[in-house]
Protein backbone atom coordinates (compact mmCIF):
# COMPACT_ATOMS: atom_id res chain seq x y z
CA UNK A 1 0.00 0.00 0.00
CA UNK A 2 2.77 2.40 0.93
CA UNK A 3 4.68 1.54 -2.23
CA UNK A 4 1.61 2.05 -4.43
CA UNK A 5 0.92 5.42 -2.82
CA UNK A 6 4.50 6.48 -3.45
CA UNK A 7 4.26 5.42 -7.07
CA UNK A 8 0.97 7.27 -7.43
CA UNK A 9 2.48 10.46 -6.08
CA UNK A 10 5.46 10.13 -8.43
CA UNK A 11 3.13 9.59 -11.38
CA UNK A 12 1.20 12.72 -10.42
CA UNK A 13 4.31 14.87 -10.86
CA UNK A 14 4.77 15.88 -14.52
CA UNK A 15 7.68 14.12 -16.19
CA UNK A 16 9.28 17.44 -17.17
CA UNK A 17 9.27 18.55 -13.54
CA UNK A 18 10.78 15.27 -12.35
CA UNK A 19 13.45 15.54 -15.04
CA UNK A 20 14.27 19.12 -14.05
CA UNK A 21 14.53 18.18 -10.37
CA UNK A 22 16.77 15.20 -11.13
CA UNK A 23 18.97 17.35 -13.39
CA UNK A 24 19.41 19.90 -10.59
CA UNK A 25 20.23 17.11 -8.15
CA UNK A 26 22.95 15.89 -10.50
CA UNK A 27 24.38 19.39 -10.84
CA UNK A 28 24.39 19.83 -7.06
CA UNK A 29 26.10 16.47 -6.66
CA UNK A 30 28.70 17.41 -9.28
CA UNK A 31 29.52 20.66 -7.50
CA UNK A 32 29.85 18.84 -4.19
CA UNK A 33 32.33 16.41 -5.74
CA UNK A 34 34.25 19.23 -7.46
CA UNK A 35 34.60 21.05 -4.14
CA UNK A 36 35.94 17.87 -2.56
CA UNK A 37 38.11 16.38 -5.31
CA UNK A 38 38.58 19.04 -7.98
CA UNK A 39 37.70 18.68 -11.63
CA UNK A 40 40.51 16.31 -12.57
CA UNK A 41 39.55 14.01 -9.70
CA UNK A 42 35.85 13.89 -10.53
CA UNK A 43 34.36 10.75 -12.05
CA UNK A 44 30.81 9.99 -13.05
CA UNK A 45 30.85 7.21 -10.46
CA UNK A 46 31.58 9.84 -7.79
CA UNK A 47 28.67 11.97 -8.96
CA UNK A 48 26.33 8.98 -9.10
CA UNK A 49 27.28 7.99 -5.56
CA UNK A 50 26.78 11.54 -4.31
CA UNK A 51 23.39 11.82 -6.06
CA UNK A 52 22.30 8.33 -5.03
CA UNK A 53 21.63 7.16 -8.56
CA UNK A 54 23.15 5.05 -11.31
CA UNK A 55 25.58 6.34 -13.92
CA UNK A 56 22.89 5.57 -16.48
CA UNK A 57 20.74 8.33 -14.99
CA UNK A 58 23.63 10.78 -15.43
CA UNK A 59 24.14 9.68 -19.04
CA UNK A 60 20.43 10.16 -19.70
CA UNK A 61 20.64 13.83 -18.68
CA UNK A 62 24.20 14.59 -19.81
CA UNK A 63 25.75 12.84 -22.77
CA UNK A 64 29.32 13.30 -21.56
CA UNK A 65 31.26 14.20 -18.45
CA UNK A 66 32.28 17.45 -20.13
CA UNK A 67 28.67 18.37 -20.77
CA UNK A 68 27.92 17.77 -17.10
CA UNK A 69 30.85 19.96 -16.04
CA UNK A 70 29.83 22.78 -18.38
CA UNK A 71 26.30 22.66 -17.03
CA UNK A 72 27.68 22.75 -13.48
CA UNK A 73 29.80 25.78 -14.34
CA UNK A 74 26.84 27.52 -15.99
CA UNK A 75 24.73 26.89 -12.90
CA UNK A 76 27.47 28.33 -10.69
CA UNK A 77 27.83 31.41 -12.87
CA UNK A 78 24.08 32.01 -12.96
CA UNK A 79 23.71 31.57 -9.21
CA UNK A 80 26.44 34.13 -8.57
CA UNK A 81 25.29 36.58 -11.22
CA UNK A 82 21.74 36.56 -9.88
CA UNK A 83 23.07 38.28 -6.75
CA UNK A 84 24.09 41.46 -8.53
CA UNK A 85 23.34 41.58 -12.26
CA UNK A 86 19.69 42.62 -12.27
CA UNK A 87 20.22 46.18 -11.10
CA UNK A 88 18.55 49.28 -12.58
CA UNK A 89 20.52 52.01 -14.31
CA UNK A 90 21.88 54.33 -11.66
CA UNK A 91 22.51 58.07 -11.97
CA UNK A 92 22.44 59.26 -8.34
CA UNK A 93 25.68 59.03 -6.31
CA UNK A 94 23.94 57.81 -3.15
CA UNK A 95 22.26 55.01 -5.08
CA UNK A 96 25.51 54.10 -6.85
CA UNK A 97 27.32 53.87 -3.51
CA UNK A 98 24.55 51.71 -2.07
CA UNK A 99 24.75 49.38 -5.08
CA UNK A 100 28.51 49.01 -4.70
CA UNK A 101 28.07 48.19 -1.01
CA UNK A 102 25.46 45.59 -1.92
CA UNK A 103 27.75 43.99 -4.51
CA UNK A 104 30.61 43.75 -2.00
CA UNK A 105 28.34 42.25 0.65
CA UNK A 106 27.11 39.75 -1.94
CA UNK A 107 30.70 38.71 -2.72
CA UNK A 108 31.33 38.00 0.96
CA UNK A 109 27.97 36.43 1.71
CA UNK A 110 28.28 32.87 3.10
CA UNK A 111 26.39 31.63 0.05
CA UNK A 112 29.29 32.84 -2.11
CA UNK A 113 32.30 33.03 0.21
CA UNK A 114 32.14 29.52 1.62
CA UNK A 115 34.89 26.91 1.49
CA UNK A 116 32.99 24.71 -0.96
CA UNK A 117 31.90 27.53 -3.24
CA UNK A 118 35.37 29.04 -3.42
CA UNK A 119 36.86 25.60 -4.08
CA UNK A 120 34.48 25.23 -7.02
CA UNK A 121 35.49 28.60 -8.49
CA UNK A 122 39.19 27.87 -8.10
CA UNK A 123 38.77 24.41 -9.64
CA UNK A 124 37.26 25.90 -12.79
CA UNK A 125 39.70 28.82 -12.89
CA UNK A 126 42.59 26.35 -12.75
CA UNK A 127 41.28 24.61 -15.87
CA UNK A 128 40.79 27.77 -17.96
CA UNK A 129 44.22 27.56 -19.68
CA UNK A 130 43.28 24.08 -20.90
CA UNK A 131 39.54 24.32 -21.53
CA UNK A 132 38.45 27.19 -23.75
CA UNK A 133 34.79 26.87 -22.81
CA UNK A 134 35.62 27.44 -19.14
CA UNK A 135 37.87 30.36 -20.01
CA UNK A 136 35.26 32.02 -22.21
CA UNK A 137 32.51 31.68 -19.63
CA UNK A 138 34.61 32.87 -16.69
CA UNK A 139 36.11 35.76 -18.67
CA UNK A 140 32.67 36.90 -19.83
CA UNK A 141 31.40 36.93 -16.24
CA UNK A 142 34.45 38.91 -15.12
CA UNK A 143 33.83 41.43 -17.87
CA UNK A 144 30.17 41.87 -16.93
CA UNK A 145 31.08 42.28 -13.28
CA UNK A 146 33.80 44.84 -13.98
CA UNK A 147 31.50 46.75 -16.30
CA UNK A 148 28.73 46.86 -13.72
CA UNK A 149 31.14 48.19 -11.07
CA UNK A 150 32.74 50.60 -13.54
CA UNK A 151 29.34 52.08 -14.39
CA UNK A 152 28.59 52.68 -10.72
CA UNK A 153 32.01 54.12 -9.99
CA UNK A 154 31.69 56.46 -12.98
CA UNK A 155 28.68 58.06 -11.28
CA UNK A 156 30.76 58.64 -8.13
CA UNK A 157 33.79 59.97 -10.04
CA UNK A 158 31.65 62.51 -11.82
CA UNK A 159 29.81 63.57 -8.67
CA UNK A 160 33.01 63.90 -6.63
CA UNK A 161 35.05 65.25 -9.54
CA UNK A 162 37.66 62.72 -8.52
CA UNK A 163 40.81 62.23 -10.55
CA UNK A 164 40.46 58.48 -10.87
CA UNK A 165 39.81 55.91 -13.59
CA UNK A 166 36.62 53.99 -12.71
CA UNK A 167 37.67 51.00 -14.83
CA UNK A 168 41.02 50.69 -13.05
CA UNK A 169 39.36 50.88 -9.62
CA UNK A 170 36.80 48.25 -10.68
CA UNK A 171 39.55 45.94 -11.92
CA UNK A 172 41.54 46.45 -8.72
CA UNK A 173 38.49 45.69 -6.60
CA UNK A 174 37.78 42.51 -8.55
CA UNK A 175 41.42 41.41 -8.28
CA UNK A 176 41.37 42.07 -4.53
CA UNK A 177 38.28 39.90 -4.08
CA UNK A 178 39.71 37.08 -6.21
CA UNK A 179 42.94 37.25 -4.21
CA UNK A 180 41.02 37.04 -0.94
CA UNK A 181 39.20 33.94 -2.21
CA UNK A 182 42.43 32.14 -3.07
CA UNK A 183 44.04 33.17 0.22
CA UNK A 184 40.97 32.00 2.15
CA UNK A 185 40.99 28.61 0.43
CA UNK A 186 44.72 28.08 0.95
CA UNK A 187 44.73 29.15 4.60
CA UNK A 188 41.29 27.83 5.54
CA UNK A 189 40.36 31.24 6.96
CA UNK A 190 36.79 31.52 5.68
CA UNK A 191 34.86 32.33 8.84
CA UNK A 192 32.61 35.29 9.53
CA UNK A 193 35.48 37.41 10.86
CA UNK A 194 37.57 36.54 7.80
CA UNK A 195 34.78 37.65 5.50
CA UNK A 196 34.55 40.92 7.41
CA UNK A 197 38.26 41.46 6.90
CA UNK A 198 37.75 40.87 3.20
CA UNK A 199 35.06 43.54 3.10
CA UNK A 200 37.33 45.83 5.12
CA UNK A 201 40.01 45.45 2.44
CA UNK A 202 37.48 46.40 -0.25
CA UNK A 203 36.21 49.47 1.57
CA UNK A 204 39.76 50.52 2.45
CA UNK A 205 40.56 50.51 -1.26
CA UNK A 206 37.44 52.47 -2.15
CA UNK A 207 37.98 54.97 0.68
CA UNK A 208 41.31 55.92 -0.89
CA UNK A 209 39.41 57.38 -3.82
CA UNK A 210 36.08 58.29 -2.22
CA UNK A 211 36.76 59.01 1.47
CA UNK A 212 33.55 60.98 1.96
CA UNK A 213 31.52 57.99 0.79
CA UNK A 214 33.33 54.85 1.95
CA UNK A 215 35.48 55.89 4.93
CA UNK A 216 32.54 55.19 7.22
CA UNK A 217 32.19 51.65 5.86
CA UNK A 218 35.92 51.10 6.37
CA UNK A 219 35.86 52.47 9.91
CA UNK A 220 32.86 50.37 10.94
CA UNK A 221 34.72 47.22 9.92
CA UNK A 222 38.07 48.23 11.42
CA UNK A 223 38.72 46.37 14.70
CA UNK A 224 38.86 48.80 17.61
CA UNK A 225 37.89 51.79 15.49
CA UNK A 226 34.86 52.54 17.65
CA UNK A 227 37.10 52.83 20.69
Amino acid sequence: MVKSERLSRAAAVPRAVRSSVRRQELLDASLTVIARKGISGLTLADVAAEAGCSQGIINFHFCTKEQLLLAALDATLADYEDLWLERPEVTEPATAAAEIRAMIRADFHPRVASRNRIAIWVAFWAETPRVGAYRDRCAALKQRYRQAVTNLLTVLVRAQEAKADPAVIAESLNALIDGWCIHALVTGKIGASDRERGMLACFTLLAQFFPAIFAGDRDRLTPGAAA
